[in-house]
């Protein structure tokens, strides 16, 4: 599983240097166009992601108990630190 996240990891950065000068434009200068709140939607993918992958888990006994603010914090943290 390890391995998997950190492949993920890995693609994602690769595509942001891929086209680093088309993130710079739309992470941090996209202020008053459509593309203003884009982090926040990756945010909201990995934190649906998440929440779906915690529910597979329950049901299949394992108990995790991890409050969806936690979740929202971890994946905030994920991208910020992606983007720094």
């Amino acid at each position: 599983m390890e391995a998997v996240s950190q492949q993920g990891l890995r693609e994602m950065i690769e595509l942001i240097y891929r086209d680093f000068d088309v993130f710079k434009l739309v992470f941090f200068r996209s202020a008053g166009t459509a593309y203003e709140n884009y982090m926040q939607r990756f945010i909201d993918v990995e934190i649906e992601g998440s929440i779906r992958f915690i529910d597979n888990l329950k049901q299949q006994g394992k108990a995790l108990d991890i409050e969806a603010d936690l979740v929202h914090i971890l994946s905030s943290a994920l991208f910020s630190g992606m983007l720094e």
